[in-house]
């Protein structure tokens, strides 16, 4: 039987999440609890004029993170179900994007300006 992060790296190209905030939230927690903590210090400045600086010096003081490798590879509280016809690109790219707009058979109804 294969481990969840074994599995979960054969099929990463293929992988859909879905989860509740919460649930995500507490494997943030559990995974990363640094990570967590940095965020929970600059949450005091949400809604409020301090808040874009606050997280602009965050995120520049904050090291390099993989979602995949430092959570869902862990394993811990996640399953992996067998999914089929479902169409996936990684839109992290301009030309990603550019390219699924123009797969044959992707009809767009753009609202009108």
């Amino acid at each position: 039987m294969q481990s969840l992060g074994s599995r979960i790296s054969t099929v990463r190209s293929l992988k859909v999440e879905v989860a509740r905030a919460s649930t995500l939230l507490g494997l943030f927690v559990i995974a990363t609890p640094n990570l967590y903590s940095s965020f929970q210090k600059v949450c005091g400045t949400f809604g409020t004029k301090f808040e874009q600086r606050a997280v602009e010096q965050l995120y520049e003081q904050l090291p390099a993170s993989s979602f995949s490798e430092e959570i869902l590879m862990r394993g811990v509280n996640l399953g992996v179900l067998p999914v089929s016809g479902v169409l996936w690109n990684d839109l992290g790219e301009p030309v990603r994007v550019i390219e699924t707009l123009n797969r044959p058979g992707l009809r767009l109804e753009w609202p009108a300006a």
